[in-house]
C-alpha cells in the first residue's frame, strides 16, 4: 500500500461516474498532452505510490543510514554511500538547520521527499492521467457535452442526484471522483479541505451563474495566480471557514450526470451557437491548466539523457515549498473551474429556453 493510507469505502450507488465516455463525446482532445505527463509521472513513481529509485524509497521511509545531507556549506555524513544528485550543490536542508541529531535530520529530510511524491501522486490522480483525463472532472464534465455532425449538446440531471435509505438522504460520494480525496487528504490542510467542499456544495446549489461566481470568489482559497490560466473570477480574498469535510455533497437537480444510479431522469438540451464559445473556453482553460500543470511536474523532475527516463529533480525546501503553492492552486481551479464552466454552458441554454 502507498502512503496515502486507507481508501474511503465507497457505496456503488452513490460514486461518481466511471464509464465509457459517449460516443460522439470530445473526451479525449488533449489525449497527447496527458500521455507526455503520465510517461513523466510513471518514470519516477510506481502503481502503489512509491518512489522507482530505491534510494529515495528508502528515505520517504525515514531509513537514512547509508545517505548524505547536503547544505551550502556543510556536509553531514551518515555513511560514505552517497546518492547521485544532479547537481551536487543543491540544498536539501537549510543551513541554519543543519543543527540536530542524525533522527531529526532523517525525519526533515523524509518529509520533504514524501511532499514531492504526494505531489507527483496528486497530479497523477486529479488528472486522471493513466486514462487520458477520461475521469476527472473535466472528463466529467466532456461526458456530458456530446457533438453529432456538428450540433453541439449539454446532457444533465433533471432529479436529485440523492439516495434515500433509514438514515435519511445521502447525496453523492465525492471521495470516488478522480484524486479528489486524494488531493484533500494529502495536499491541503484540513481547513483547505473544508473550504473546497463548501464552494462545490454551494456551487451545485445555486442557479444562477453570476451568484455561482460570486461563491466562488468568497470561498476560493488563494489569490489567484496570473500566470496560472484565465481565470473569471478574479477573486482577491479568501474564505475563513471551517468545519466538517465529509465528501458526501447533495447534488440538487440541473447539474451534470455524477451518478447514473442516483439520477433518475436525463435531459439532453441543444447548444445555441452564443454558448459554443463557452465551450470553446471551457476547452481553452482546460489546456492552460495542463499546460501549468507540466511546466510544476517539470520543476520536480528532469530528463536523463543517459538512461533516457525522467528523475526526480533535488530542490530547495523554500522552492518546493513555492512548487507545492503553486501546484494547490493549479489543481483548485481544475476542480473549480470545471465544474463552473460546465454550469455556465447548460444555464446560458436554459435561460434562453426558460427551464430555470
Amino acid at each position: 500500500m502507498g502512503i496515502s493510507g486507507s481508501k474511503t469505502v465507497i457505496s456503488p450507488e452513490n460514486s461518481i461516474l466511471v464509464s465509457n465516455p459517449p460516443e460522439h463525446s470530445n473526451i479525449s482532445f488533449l489525449g497527447k498532452e496527458i500521455k507526455k505527463l503520465n510517461g513523466l509521472v510513471d518514470d519516477i513513481v510506481t502503481t502503489s505510490e512509491v518512489f522507482i529509485n530505491k534510494d529515495y524509497a528508502s528515505i520517504v521511509k525515514k531509513r537514512c543510514n547509508k545517505y548524505v545531507i547536503l547544505s551550502s556549506t556543510k556536509l553531514k555524513r551518515f555513511k560514505r554511500t552517497e546518492l547521485e544528485y544532479e547537481d551536487s550543490k543543491i540544498t536539501l536542508v537549510e543551513t541554519e538547520k543543519i543543527h540536530g541529531d542524525k533522527r531529526e535530520l532523517c525525519d526533515r529530510v523524509s518529509r520533504h521527499f514524501r511532499k514531492m511524491l504526494h505531489l507527483l501522486c496528486a497530479i497523477k490522480y486529479a488528472y486522471d492521467i493513466e486514462n487520458e483525463g477520461e475521469n476527472s472532472i473535466s472528463g466529467l464534465v466532456l461526458k456530458n457535452i456530446t457533438n453529432v455532425d456538428g450540433k453541439l449538446s449539454v446532457s444533465y440531471c433533471a432529479t436529485d442526484q440523492n439516495s434515500h435509505n433509514i438514515f435519511g438522504k445521502e447525496g453523492v460520494d465525492f471521495s470516488s471522483l478522480s484524486g479528489f480525496e486524494y488531493f484533500m487528504k494529502n495536499i491541503l490542510s484540513e481547513k483547505e479541505a473544508s473550504d473546497l467542499l463548501h464552494t462545490y456544495q454551494d456551487m451545485l446549489n445555486q442557479n444562477n451563474p453570476e451568484r455561482v461566481k460570486e461563491i466562488v470568489c468568497k470561498y476560493v482559497l488563494y489569490k489567484t495566480n496570473p500566470k496560472t490560466m484565465k481565470n473569471p473570477f478574479n477573486c482577491k480574498f479568501s474564505f475563513e471557514g471551517g468545519g466538517d469535510s465529509t465528501m458526501i455533497l447533495d447534488v440538487p437537480k440541473n447539474n451534470p450526470i455524477l451518478s447514473l444510479q442516483l439520477c433518475s431522469r436525463t435531459k439532453t438540451i441543444n447548444v445555441s451557437d452564443k454558448t459554443k464559445k463557452l465551450i470553446i473556453s471551457f476547452k481553452a482553460n482546460y489546456k492552460k491548466n495542463i499546460t501549468e500543470i507540466s511546466k510544476l511536474l517539470k520543476m520536480l523532475t528532469f530528463y536523463n539523457k543517459t538512461t533516457k527516463k525522467h528523475e526526480l529533480r533535488i530542490v530547495e525546501p523554500k522552492t518546493l515549498d513555492e512548487i507545492e503553492m503553486s501546484i494547490k492552486q493549479t489543481i483548485i481551479m481544475f476542480y473549480i473551474n470545471s465544474l463552473y464552466s460546465y454550469r455556465e454552458i447548460l444555464y446560458s441554454e436554459m435561460a434562453k429556453k426558460d427551464e430555470l
